[in-house]
């Protein structure tokens, strides 16, 4: 077929579809009729998520009938794979010319023209992302055409993307955001707040046009559920496709989304979601790579309203910073085991390093703040250049802290004291008025509720409240919040607690054995001495009562029920399997997740397995007691295996019981089975009506939404990258 016969099948198949486009849409990605040579498809390229694309084998060209509307911006991408079915083409590759016009009559006016050579060039191998302003073509109709041609003789039709192109109006109807999330930035390691070095100078400097919040807390100390928690305002994030983000991103909120993060646990949880980001850019990243793909994005948006989300994995292990910012705050001098990178977490959760070793450690640590804190330098200044700072909301804060041996650990997950917590959190909100510092208890769930207060989105149901008033000055100090924080997906490392805190004490609750850990922090800002009567203990379980409470009657539920006269022991295990699949298409390991005790006695016991992939329960029952507990499994397929011992002997057949039926012995129980979203009765139904053994434990589930929303398992790039960072031993 000729050429040009191609590009006009492609525009008639698509012309009704792209002329109906509601001119009301504030980005509207345009109808694309699939050719020869031509397919729309989802396509993962140079470490981003897959994007929705139009690949073509070169030459190729396609049209698309438009009538520019007011205000409308062209927004697209581009790119040349460097991999086909994971056989990399760079050697063969032939550059490649992408070319934007617009057609009207005999007028031909370029939009876009660039020549991608990934062969000849190293920095050719990424997207491109473009915008064009189209308000000079304002009520004209005509064509959009694509054009992909070789650069020279072409043997081959090599392979090129396109981003689905969109036609964005960009009204003036409210401020854009941006969020930085920090991996492992403890906030009393910038110099903005008394830090003794110059960790944070531009962060600093932005700090001082901004409010900061010098009280700010992470609700886990590990990235996830820190990163859901903060992106939801939920304490307790739903394991299910909730629309979990659509508070935040869903329609008519912002035009433009993106996020580009460099850590395998926010890319993965992420992409489960929808509404979502529109793009999620990920891989191996350093600061400087985020920044700049987050300043491209932001000249090709233009004016358009953006939501622009980055997670910079510095500081987190592991501390190679560039030489300059590595020499920054070490001592040659010291003899030391460490040069000028630190990556064996190991070593360190082993206890192999001594003092000065220690020192070499977090000095690394420091020089990644460093060179980090340069790119979000770089990154301000961008925003102020393009003419977006004044309108847009800009936070910065962190996932969790980093511990230094302050309580004999190194890393993050296992504990909730302060160095784990404590983040920092800066604001600047467009017209805001004279920057200042508010020193109230404030929390990472507070997020969400503040950028839908400071956008003009309706509030959502969160566990967090709006800093608006306290960034206006709109409200006085406030010493009475209390703030919640959680460990789960527990490893041996990572056992399972609650806690909350004011601005006076704090309460710590472990899972395992329901001890209680209280600290005055007036006194032991350190948290080392835990003190059996602080001031407002009282209050404060009633707090984390209130809190645990939200989830108590929700998810799985466990009771263990008895009838004997005398006090029984009892061992109760449950236990996750997945099904085995193909490694492309692997289920969700069952992991038993945010499990609490609801009515155990302090003698009886909770032991997280690894990975949270099961859970054992030792304790005592006696005539007419039940033992009660709970948790999540975000999996929706698989199955549980339930044993049970009573004073050392086997359970008698008949025990086991799901809802309001009973299940047979030694049976896996699949997590499809209907029966576990019946209530529980106290007598089994159906044909066996024979009465139940003395000791039952029963199993059923509080019908929740649940579904595909949840992470894959790792692929085994992943834990490659995920064993590299310090989460696999």
């Amino acid at each position: 077929m000729p050429k040009l016969q191609a590009r006009r099948a492609v525009t008639l198949g698509i012309a009704t579809a792209a002329l109906a486009m509601a001119v009301e849409a504030v980005a509207a990605p345009l109808a694309i009729a699939p050719a020869p040579g031509i397919r729309l498809q989802s396509y993962h390229a140079y470490g981003s998520m897959r994007r929705q694309t139009v690949a073509v084998a070169t030459p190729a060209t396609f049209a698309i009938p438009v009538e520019i509307p007011e205000g409308a911006r062209l927004i697209g991408g581009l790119a040349v794979p460097d991999q086909v079915w994971k056989t990399s083409v760079v050697d063969q590759a032939t550059p490649l010319r992408f070319r934007v016009s617009f057609r009207s009559g005999d007028d031909t006016i370029v939009l876009y023209d660039r020549v991608i050579d990934i062969r000849a060039r190293t920095d050719d191998r990424r997207w491109f992302d473009f915008g064009r302003d189209l308000s000079a073509l304002a009520g004209r109709r005509g064509e959009l055409e694509f054009a992909t041609t070789a650069v020279g003789d072409a043997t081959t039709s090599p392979l090129a993307l396109w981003s689905v192109p969109e036609l964005a109006r960009c009204p003036e109807a409210g401020p854009s955001l941006l969020l930085i999330t920090l991996d492992a930035m403890r906030a009393d390691h910038q110099s903005g707040v008394g830090y003794p070095r110059a960790t944070t100078p531009h962060l600093d400097a932005f700090g001082a046009d901004a409010t900061r919040f010098t009280a700010a807390y992470a609700a886990a100390p590990k990235t996830i559920p820190s990163i859901p928690q903060t992106l939801t305002g939920r304490y307790f994030p739903a394991h299910g496709p909730v629309a979990a983000l659509a508070p935040l991103l869903g329609p008519g909120r912002f035009g433009r989304r993106r996020a580009i993060v460099n850590n395998p646990h926010v890319s993965r949880w992420l992409d489960a979601q929808e509404p979502g980001f529109d793009v999620r850019t990920t891989g191996e990243l350093d600061a400087h790579a985020i920044t700049s793909e987050a300043l491209r994005f932001l000249s090709a948006a233009g004016r358009c309203r953006t939501a622009l989300y980055l997670h910079y994995l510095e500081p987190h292990t592991p501390y190679r910073p560039p030489a300059r910012y590595a020499r920054k705050f070490v001592d040659l001098a010291k003899p030391t085991t460490l040069g000028l990178t630190f990556d064996d977490v190991t070593a360190a959760w082993q206890g192999r390093y001594g003092a000065v070793d220690r020192q070499r450690i977090v000095d690394l640590y420091d020089g990644t703040i460093a060179f980090v804190d340069r790119q979000l330098g770089r990154l301000f200044r961008g925003l102020a250049r393009r003419g977006r700072l004044d309108d847009t909301i800009v936070i910065v804060t962190a996932d969790h802290g980093e511990e230094f041996w302050e309580h004999g650990q190194f890393f993050h997950g296992q504990s909730l004291f302060d160095e784990l917590l404590h983040v920092p959190l800066i604001i600047r909100l467009p017209r805001a008025g004279r920057a200042h510092i508010v020193d109230d208890v404030v929390s990472t769930v507070d997020i969400v509720p503040t950028i839908l207060d400071a956008a003009g989105f309706p509030p959502a149901t969160t566990d967090g409240l709006s800093l608006v008033p306290a960034i206006r000055r709109a409200t006085g100090h406030d010493d009475t919040r209390v703030v919640f924080a959680t460990v789960s997906d527990a490893e041996p490392r990572t056992p399972f607690r609650h806690a909350v805190r004011s601005g006076r004490t704090k309460l710590i609750r472990h899972i395992h054995d329901g001890a209680l850990a209280t600290y005055d922090l007036a006194s032991d800002p350190a948290e080392r001495q835990p003190d059996a009567t602080p001031p407002d203990a009282r209050e404060l379980r009633s707090v984390l009562d209130a809190v645990r409470l939200r989830i108590a009657g929700t998810g799985y539920q466990v009771r263990l029920d008895s009838r004997l006269p005398h006090e029984t022991s009892y061992v109760l295990t449950i236990s996750g399997a997945s099904p085995a699949s193909d490694e492309d298409d692997a289920p969700s390991p069952v992991k038993l997740l945010d499990v609490d005790r609801l009515t155990l006695e302090a003698s009886d016991t909770v032991q997280i397995g690894r990975h949270a992939t099961s859970l054992t329960v030792r304790g005592k029952l006696h005539g007419g007691d039940d033992d009660h507990l709970r948790f999540d499994i975000p999996a929706t397929i698989g199955t549980l295996r339930i044993t049970l011992t009573l004073d050392e002997d086997a359970a008698p057949s008949g025990a086991i019981r799901l809802g309001a039926t009973s299940h047979p012995d030694d049976t896996p129980i699949d997590l499809a089975n209907d029966a576990l979203d019946e209530p529980p009765a106290r007598q089994p139904v159906g044909a066996d009506t024979k009465p139940p053994p003395p000791v039952t434990v029963t199993l059923w589930r509080v019908p929740i939404a649940r579904g595909a929303a949840v992470p894959p398992p790792p692929s085994p790039e992943e834990e490659a990258r995920l064993r590299a960072l310090g989460y696999l031993d």
